[in-house]
């Protein structure tokens, strides 16, 4: 014990030690208490470290127990190395105050976007009436597993029980010598008494924060605590609009709305509003979904996006799910799109379930007081009392030759495909049915293709990758 002591106050900052493990980043700790468990009939002589740090909103707690095979012919460094632990340095301590700086100014943005790549730890959502008992689950998770950065909305606001403890009593060999002074089992209470008298009074009183913030991941749907060095604000791109080809009263509804955002907005939080629901429909692959991704790239909000198959068609599970969701984009301020909404909104008729379902919908939407976007596939079998509610209605329809010229053009510079303007003619003549979603995914595929075989692209090579993507090729009514 004494020689630990004085391990740990030579050239002290704090009295912290760091986590030292290969698979994962330095995480501080301070000592609370240094100990010492005399052996005795059934157990062997122990030192016994207790350590602390503020972590996920809670007190974390951490124990060294060190036992005689472990000491025989190691420095104390080494002893510590071996248990996983470093004791601080100067350039530990920077780096733990650069990354605390940015954890406090991250952590106030509530609602705020962010972009992450790395792992994460399974958090459970702090308002479930329940624990989630999914004992399959990993409690690390990897954010993103393509090469994109995964979106991440601080949601830090909803801790209720937060520990804010930010101080330790600093008495770490109190214990021992509260222990020594009545027994004869420890020979060595002078030499600790005095490594505590010669200990820096401000050492061991700071605790450490470990800088992990809780996050809602926008593709996984589900809270993970994520630490700030795996993030960075979210960069929006209100320039995309320029890229987009959408017919003209699309971009028309996008500038009406971005115009009166400040209004909504003010409405919204000022609780005036009941709501503003956009309604989009149309075949797929027109724009529909891409409309609601403009517009909050725009008006620089998180786009939270829910397909309806996760929101069931049990009505009670529905109500409570579909709360949940809109409640988090209501405080999130985020634009909301429910996708393939047709089933919460299809005109009721004789299916007493299907229009309970519809019924529901109506009902809670009358609550969300934020902006909303809902797409479907059908144009013509909407419910009245929906298609009232909202302040738009678009029908979206498949581009026309000039929109597909427009979109051949952005797509095959996006993916950096080297054609002239006359392929892209002939490739507008020879995909007349072709929609955006398809368009793109064709020039993602030949890319690859051109890239693999080395090859320039060229119509045959468009025709031979468009098998693979189920794509008509010349008219609609051709054979």
């Amino acid at each position: 014990v004494p020689a630990i002591a004085r391990y740990l106050a030579k050239d002290a900052i704090r009295g912290w030690l760091f986590t030292a493990q290969v698979t994962s980043r330095p995480l501080p700790y301070v000592l609370t208490r240094l100990d010492y468990t005399p052996a005795s009939n059934d157990e062997v002589g122990k030192v016994f470290i207790e350590l602390k740090a503020n972590a996920k909103a809670a007190l974390a707690t951490a124990a060294i127990r060190i036992s005689a095979r472990d000491i025989v012919g190691k420095t104390v460094s080494e002893i510590f190395a071996a248990k996983g632990f470093l004791k601080e340095t100067p350039r530990l301590i920077a780096a733990y105050d650069e990354t605390v700086e940015r954890y406090f100014d991250w952590r106030a943005r509530y609602g705020a976007q962010f972009s992450g790549k790395g792992t994460g730890f399974y958090a459970e959502d702090p308002n479930a009436s329940h624990r989630n008992t999914d004992w399959s689950r990993k409690d690390v998770v990897v954010l993103s597993s393509g090469g994109s950065s995964a979106r991440l909305v601080n949601d830090e606001g909803i801790l209720t029980a937060r520990a804010l403890t930010m101080d330790a009593p600093g008495d770490i060999l109190g214990p021992y010598l509260r222990k020594a002074a009545k027994s004869n089992h420890y020979e060595a209470e002078d030499e600790v008494q005095a490594s505590q008298a010669a200990m820096p009074k401000d050492l061991f009183t700071q605790l450490p924060v470990h800088a992990y913030i809780l996050m809602f991941h926008l593709e996984l749907h589900h809270y993970l605590w994520v630490h700030v060095d795996d993030i960075t604000p979210y960069r929006y791109q209100p320039e995309l609009k320029r890229k987009l080809v959408l017919p003209e009263e699309q971009t028309d509804l996008i500038d009406i709305l971005t115009a009166e955002m400040d209004v909504l907005m003010d409405d919204i939080v000022a609780g005036k509003s009941g709501g503003t629901t956009v309604l989009c429909a149309g075949p797929a692959g027109v724009g529909k979904t891409l409309t609601a991704e403009v517009y909050s790239e725009i008006i620089q909000r998180p786009l939270y996006r829910v397909h309806s198959g996760q929101l069931g068609l049990n009505v009670a599970a529905m109500e409570t799910a579909l709360k949940d969701v809109l409640t988090r984009a209501q405080r999130w301020g985020a634009v909301m799109l429910i996708d393939e909404a047709d089933v919460y909104i299809k005109r009721r008729d004789d299916n007493i379930t299907m229009n309970a379902v519809v019924g529901v919908f109506l009902r809670v939407l009358e609550y969300f007081n934020g902006l909303l976007f809902l797409t479907t596939n059908r144009v013509d079998d909407i419910d009245e009392a929906i298609v009232s509610r909202c302040i738009a209605m678009i029908k979206f329809y498949p581009p026309d030759s000039d929109a597909r010229r427009k979109i051949w053009s952005v797509m095959t510079e996006q993916f950096e495909l080297a054609v002239d303007a006359a392929l892209i003619e002939e490739l507008v003549e020879l995909f007349p049915a072709a929609t955006g979603r398809d368009i793109k995914g064709l020039a993602k595929l030949v890319a690859k293709f051109c890239a693999q075989k080395k090859m320039p692209p060229s119509a045959a090579v468009f025709k031979r990758c468009s098998i693979f993507r189920g794509m008509d090729i010349g008219p609609p009514n051709r054979h």
